[in-house]
């Protein structure tokens, strides 16, 4: 799952360089830039929480 999330953010940020970070957000590209910033930090934050969760699982006493 991590591998996924991490392959999703690569492909977000590649977006995210391709738009135009200074396009008005009534514009079309403007809206898919927040858009695309949005699902980047959503899965961030995926992916901290899974790492998060592995993590915690390990230490737990058997």
């Amino acid at each position: 799952m991590t591998k996924q999330l991490k392959e999703r953010k690569k492909a977000l940020q590649s977006v995210r360089k391709r738009l135009h970070d200074n396009a008005s957000l009534r514009s079309d590209e403007g809206r898919q830039y927040i858009r695309c910033l949005a699902m980047l930090v959503t899965t961030e934050m995926q992916i901290e929480e899974h790492q998060s969760m592995k993590k915690d699982a390990c230490q737990r006493p058997q």
